[in-house]
């Protein structure tokens, strides 16, 4: 009984024992420069993995906020603003030479009229149509009346096509 109680004894600080340096090794183990190493490679790779999510986070906010700006940047961009201005500038030239073409035109219809009405009433349309001026030979006053000329007097006479002169020989008052 003694030598099973020593037995039992010794396996029991046998299995302490071993459970003990089980629990070296394992401590021993966790502080080896190897297991080290794995442990800060695998931290190393877990931060560069929330360094590169975090990075392409700021960097889609970053290019969004560059796009708003760049629209509105575009909106008061000098070209833009200048393109406006050359087509608004085209398109009032075309309509002041439409308002000078059209002036043009209403004035040379004015200009015919005013010419045809004085043509109707100028003295050489109404000579075309058989009439005589009259005018005294020396003053070349027009003789509208009988009463301004008297026998022998010398006149001018002017027809369409040329002049003479003649002189008085009989007044008719009628």
């Amino acid at each position: 009984a003694i030598e099973s109680r020593l037995k039992q004894l010794l396996l029991r600080k046998l299995a302490y024992q071993r459970q003990l340096l089980n629990g070296l090794v394992k401590h021993l183990q966790s502080q080896h420069p190897r297991q080290k190493l794995l442990t800060n490679t695998q931290r190393v790779d877990d931060l560069e993995g929330r360094l590169y999510r975090v990075l392409q986070t700021k960097l889609r906010a970053c290019g969004s906020i560059l796009d708003m700006k760049t629209a509105k940047l575009w909106q008061y961009a000098p070209t833009a603003l200048i393109n406006s201005h050359k087509q608004r500038q085209v398109y009032l030239e075309n309509r002041l030479i439409q308002a000078i073409q059209y002036t043009l035109e209403q004035r040379e219809q004015q200009l015919l009229n005013a010419s045809q009405t004085l043509n109707t009433l100028s003295p050489l349309a109404t000579l075309n149509r058989g009439y005589a001026i009259a005018s005294h030979h020396l003053s070349g006053g027009l003789i509208r009346s009988t009463e301004q000329v008297k026998i022998g007097d010398m006149i001018q006479i002017r027809l369409a096509q040329g002049h003479f002169t003649s002189q008085i020989k009989d007044i008719s008052h009628d």
